[in-house]
């Protein structure tokens, strides 16, 4: 699930990931949540689609996590350039449910949001040589940085005033 990489570690998330506004949401978790219906969802109300499926996200030297955007430079499979060009994730959303109408925001406590990221991630073997407990504290470091909720949805954008208020919270804080 991480790497280091001169410093910072490194995250595969099985993801969807949008940008609204100047904010990046991350929705993660299990197949069948509704990851990518979310994605499709604001794809279709103009938001910016970041990708579907996989997620990598960098800790940054200052202590930041920022989304490694498709397209950056990748050598040898294995190594992702740090670039200034990252952007900083503002919210985690842990999608659970989905209803037949309305939605509903619950605050998802980090521990929580730790052991979705931990169980949501995409290991390879070299992730585990430093051993399995530092690939957990990456994902609480994640969920501790990272504002985090779960989001019970119908098919509809209901959700997103609140989704973008709690977005924008992020940078007020």
């Amino acid at each position: 699930m991480y790497q280091r990489i001169s410093g910072p570690w490194c995250m595969r998330l099985h993801a969807s990931t949008v940008k609204l506004g100047d904010r990046i949401v991350i929705f993660t978790g299990d197949s069948g949540v509704g990851k990518t219906t979310l994605y499709n969802l604001l794809s279709k109300k103009g938001f910016v689609p970041l990708g579907d499926e996989l997620a990598v996200v960098v800790l940054d030297n200052d202590g930041c996590w920022k989304l490694h955007r498709a397209g950056t430079t990748v050598d040898d499979g294995l190594h992702f350039k740090i670039l200034d060009s990252l952007e900083k994730i503002d919210l985690l959303i842990f999608p659970e449910k989905h209803l037949q109408e309305g939605y509903a925001f619950r605050p998802c406590p980090p521990i929580k949001a730790a052991q979705i990221l931990f169980h949501t991630g995409f290991p390879r073997v070299d992730d585990f040589k430093t051993g399995i407990v530092d690939v957990f504290r990456a994902g609480c470091s994640l969920a501790r940085n990272v504002r985090s909720f779960s989001l019970d949805f119908a098919l509809n954008t209901d959700f997103l005033p609140e989704l973008l208020e709690k977005a924008e919270e992020t940078r007020v804080k």
